[in-house]
């Protein structure tokens, strides 16, 4: 990532000071990001899935929000989404959900 991250300063060493700093902002937002994520969609799983659900055998064990985008949004776009008959490598698109 560094070399992508632009800084200013008059002199070379000022620039890689500001570039040093302006790399550990990025990755220390990226990380805040990615933290927060996975506490919502912990929540949001927990809240939402039937504790029967999460139990071994159970339909969501091990696939949460899987689980959760085919029983909440899947049924409503997934003709709509799969309206192509085959992927872009011309290989048949299989369909997880009944039609």
């Amino acid at each position: 990532m560094m070399p992508l991250v632009s800084a200013a300063g008059a002199d070379d060493e000022q620039r890689l000071r500001a570039r040093i700093r302006n790399t550990r902002l990025l990755l220390t937002t990226a990380a805040l990001v990615m933290s927060v994520y996975l506490l919502a969609s912990s929540f949001v799983t927990t809240v939402l899935i039937p504790h029967e659900e999460f139990e071994p055998g159970g339909a969501a064990n091990g696939r949460a929000l899987a689980w959760l985008a085919h029983e909440h949004v899947g049924r409503r776009s997934a003709p709509s989404t799969t309206s192509a008959p085959s992927s872009s490598c011309g290989s048949p698109v299989p369909r997880p959900w009944p039609d």
